[in-house]
């Protein structure tokens, strides 16, 4: 039995007699959902192709009904046996589209095993087996699917081994005897003839160096070893040490890379403990490698090593002056971001580098500058040269500039005024930008306490919902009901939420009233969702009210059918268990089967909770994936901003549902006149959400497409997601390189001309229309 077919789970679908290529082509609404062992019927055999490997793959994700409800012509059978074909396939491309498949499938590295019973211990790349706990209870290591993938001739089925161990060893919660005899595997791996694609060497032959393809395979193993979550700082010390003296060795630089982005993973994920000086001093020397006196390409190797060396010694508090004055002036300003935002101001040489960095060309420096002068401001009182940042040609850096003023500050005078100044020019003509003004406001508050004169009501009044959403908020500092109540019934929802949640946090009692009305009529998935949170600890008289408006939206939003609806409903669940009384449980049962899973299992616990019994048994109710119509075609995307044009590669072969989703979307419109609502300088731009929040995008969900084509580097287009495989259609850009992301974010195209135009994007910007090329 093919791996594919012993991971069958949980999804479901309706019965269709089309073929099956046109049942992956069309979406029947709405979002049909089927009770388990009435399964979607596929024709047998599937027609191989890598298409139909991708969607099987793809299909198989989405953990279908358990496996004794399947009937042999189910599609989840079907599915499991193309991807089985494919792996026994002569077509190196079927095989490698198996294991993009299998990768994803395999929920772990490997088993402990009791030592006690008769199964065998099938070896991968350590032929010694490994034995935990020897003196009690005795367990083995059986290394997983992931590991016997590293042992296959063909490069991309190791590669795709190689990268799905480090998505597994990065989850938290991994028992650490797994972790610990995973990373003993891998460093076996990383020598092995057979991983290496090479015959065993004679006795005192050393083993030749590696191919290409099997390089990028070790550098997979690198980062993976750096994946590791250890419990030992031993263990930590030694995976450190190992990476590091990688790094002098190799003379391959994918290999050095992958050691690097190995050494900066393992870094930032043990702040606990502290490399040694070994490690530093080799990443000090990796901060210089490959330094250019002009900007690097986002993808040149050698800039991406020292920037990971930068990031490495960041993650480890390591500010040696000498070190960061040397790569201060590396021609890639994302080094010099790094170095700027790392400085004491303190210790004169830093001071002395600091200087020099204000004046620095590329507003991404100045912008991770104030970081450190924001750090000194406390120390030193003097808030002048922050407030020196307002005159500069960046509106992202004045706004950071205001972020950071310090109330502690001897001459605050002349910032509040400047900042007073700046926050009453909100909604004039030919005003100052609306950002800024809105920022002033904030920043004014937050150092006095106060609003400046007559200021707020222009806020609270204002036609751009962003300002009027700010204003909301600024009932907390202020602990004024005011602007919250004022706004709290806004035509916005986004407005509404931030005005709820303040009202919440002052202990406001319009509160209830308020979030029950919200319920009871609103739309919009994040307003509801607050609504729900914001009913915490209400009164044993409320909660008549409040259990009959939860359970008024919770029917409402599951009538929608709408994966994305998953956290408002789970929110109103998790709500009702407090609310709730018992003779109300049976309102939970239909929750309990739900097509969710998180629904099912919120339901369930309130369930649980309210009657101290579980509920009784039920068929589980599930639906399949909704996929793309074509996958391969489109190579190019232009993405028209207000600003000017965005060209954007799409990478098909990286992530094939993702882009033929994307695709789809883009040609029918949707994305027109939609935002970026959220704009973090220095690490992405997010938008395309109709709804301008995190919590509003298209109705259906999407699997991760994560593998090791898909790096985050700046210009990285993603996809966003609330936890693994709930992509919703909104988009994401990287602007630095953002290793921390990898494994976690389907990347599915690159930026190749505008990011001059996506730098610059500020909170609102319109994405007028995306054109498919």
């Amino acid at each position: 039995m093919s791996a594919a077919l012993r991971h069958a789970g949980v999804l479901c679908a309706v019965a269709v007699t089309a073929g099956w290529a046109q049942s992956r082509a069309l979406e029947m609404p709405p979002a049909p959902t089927f009770v388990c062992g009435s399964d979607q019927v596929l024709p047998s055999p599937i027609p191989m192709s890598a298409e139909a490997v991708i969607l099987a793959g793809d299909g198989r994700l989405y953990s279908p009904c358990p496996a004794n409800a399947h009937a042999p012509e189910h599609r989840e059978v079907r599915e499991a046996t193309v991807i089985a074909q494919a792996e026994a396939s002569p077509d190196p491309e079927l095989q490698w589209r198996a294991a993009q498949a299998e990768a994803r499938l395999a929920k772990n590295l490997g088993t402990l095993t009791d030592p006690m019973t008769n199964v065998a211990i099938q070896t991968a790349c350590n032929a010694e087996i490994q034995v935990f706990d020897a003196t009690s209870q005795p367990t083995r290591w059986q290394p997983g699917r992931l590991f016997f993938m590293l042992l296959d001739r063909n490069p991309r089925v190791k590669a795709e081994g190689a990268y799905g161990i480090g998505v597994q060893l990065m989850r938290p919660g991994l028992d650490p005897r797994i972790a610990a005899a995973a990373a003993r595997e891998i460093r076996v791996c990383l020598s092995s003839p057979v991983v290496l694609g090479q015959p065993p060497p004679g006795p005192g032959v050393p083993i030749a160096a590696p191919p290409p393809a099997i390089g990028a395979v070790r550098a997979l193993l690198f980062e993976a070893l750096g994946l590791v979550r250890f419990v030992a700082d031993a263990d930590f010390q030694a995976a450190a040490d190992a990476l590091a003296s990688e790094t002098t060795r190799i003379d391959n630089p994918p290999e050095l890379l992958g050691a690097a982005k190995g050494l900066e993973a393992l870094l930032r994920q043990h702040p606990q403990f502290k490399p040694g000086a070994g490690v530093i001093g080799r990443l000090r020397q990796l901060t210089t490698y490959g330094a250019r006196m002009t900007e690097a390409p986002s993808f040149a190797m050698d800039a991406r090593i020292h920037r990971l060396a930068m990031m490495a010694l960041q993650a480890a508090h390591d500010a040696d002056a000498y070190t960061l004055g040397i790569a201060s002036f590396d021609g890639d300003w994302q080094v010099r971001r790094l170095v700027a935002s790392g400085l004491n101001l303190a210790e004169p040489q830093s001071a002395a580098t600091g200087d020099r960095l204000a004046a620095d060309p590329d507003f991404h420096v100045r912008y991770d500058l104030l970081s450190a002068v924001g750090r000194f401001a406390q120390q030193s009182h003097e808030c002048a040269p922050i407030l020196a940042r307002f005159e500069d040609p960046s509106p992202l850096v004045v706004m950071r500039a205001m972020e950071v003023l310090s109330p502690a500050c001897a001459d605050l005078k002349d910032a509040t005024t400047r900042l007073g100044s700046m926050a009453d020019k909100i909604d004039q003509p030919a005003a100052l930008d609306w950002h800024l003004a809105s920022r002033a406001l904030t920043a004014y508050v937050r150092l006095t306490g106060r609003p400046p004169g007559d200021v707020l009501p222009k806020h609270v009044q204002s036609q751009t919902w962003q300002v009027r959403a700010a204003a909301a908020s600024l009932s907390v500092p202020l602990s004024n009901p005011f602007p919250a109540i004022a706004l709290v019934t806004d035509k916005e929802p986004n407005v509404q939420t931030a005005a709820l949640e303040s009202l919440f946090r002052i202990s406001n009692p319009s509160v209830v009233p308020n979030a029950i009305e919200i319920l009871n009529t609103g739309k919009d998935y994040q307003l509801l969702r607050m609504s729900a949170l914001v009913l915490k600890g209400v009164s044993d008289e409320q909660k008549p009210a409040a259990s009959a408006a939860l359970l008024n939206a919770l029917r409402r939003l599951t009538t929608e059918r709408k994966d994305t609806s998953r956290d408002p409903r789970v929110a109103i669940l998790d709500r009702l268990a407090e609310t709730l009384t018992d003779s109300g449980s049976g309102d939970l049962l239909p929750y309990v089967f739900d097509f969710d899973d998180a629904v099912c299992e919120a339901a369930r616990k309130a369930y649980v909770g309210l009657t101290r019994q579980q509920p009784p048994p039920q068929p589980l109710t599930r639906r399949y994936p909704l996929q793309g119509r074509s996958l391969f075609p489109v190579r190019q995307a232009q993405l028209q901003l207000e600003s000017g044009t965005v060209t954007l590669e799409l990478r098909p072969d990286v992530a094939p549902v993702t882009v033929a989703r994307f695709v789809a979307l883009a040609q029918r419109g949707y994305y027109n006149n939609l935002t970026f609502h959220r704009v973090v300088p220095n690490f992405v731009i997010q938008g395309g959400s109709p709804g301008a929040n995190e919590y509003v995008g298209d109705s259906r969900y999407m699997r991760d497409e994560v593998g090791p084509q898909g790096v985050h580097l700046r210009g990285a287009v993603g996809i966003s997601t609330r936890g693994g495989d709930t992509g919703d259609a909104q988009i994401f850009i990287d602007l630095v390189d953002l290793p921390r992301l990898d494994r976690d974010y389907t990347v599915f195209a690159y930026v190749t001309s505008g990011m001059d135009l996506i730098d610059k994007v500020l909170e609102g910007e319109r994405i007028v229309s995306i054109r498919i090329r």
